[in-house]
Formats: C-alpha cells, structure tokens, sequence
C-alpha cells in the first residue's frame, strides 16, 4: 500500500495532467504534438535512460520501476511521443 506522501503525489500528478488537458484537448494538434514530443524526450532522459541503466540489478530495478513512462522503456520513441499525444487529445 503506498505511503500517504506516495498518495498525495499520485493525486498532484493526476490533477495537473487533468489540468493540461483541459488545455491541450482545445489546441491545434501541431501544438499538441509538440507539446508531446517535449514529454517524449524529457521523461527519456530524466526516467527510461535511468531506467534502462539500472533495471539489470536488484536494487535498481526497485528504484525505477515506479518512474512515470517507464513502461515505454523498451518500445521505440515515436511509440511514446505518440502516446502522449493520444493522452494529451483525449476528450475528459
């Protein structure tokens, strides 16, 4: 079960990208897509290269596994900029 502090980061985190959409879903989908391509390479090199160095060890592995995007950690860029494209255009 995670900790209070965990919880309370889930639920910030949930609320801005709430937040984010109510903007993006209004937005051209050359912004957007932009905007996702930005996520894309900001979450490669702060998680999924983290991820990709430490997974082969015990400890790391237990480390990276709760990084936001880290499940794009093995599948091709473009798979990732396009997943948050769909998050980002999705109606609420």
């Amino acid at each position: 079960m995670p900790s209070d502090s965990r919880k309370e980061r889930i639920i910030g985190l949930f609320s801005a990208v709430t937040l984010l959409r109510r903007i993006t879903t209004r937005l051209p989908y050359a912004l957007v897509h932009a905007l996702a391509w930005l996520i894309g390479a900001a979450s490669t090199v702060l998680s999924i290269w983290l991820r990709q160095a430490l997974r082969s060890s015990t400890v790391g592995d237990r480390l990276t596994r709760g990084l936001p995007l880290v499940q794009y950690t093995d599948v091709p860029f473009s798979m990732l900029v396009s997943g948050q494209f769909d998050r980002l255009v999705a109606p609420i």
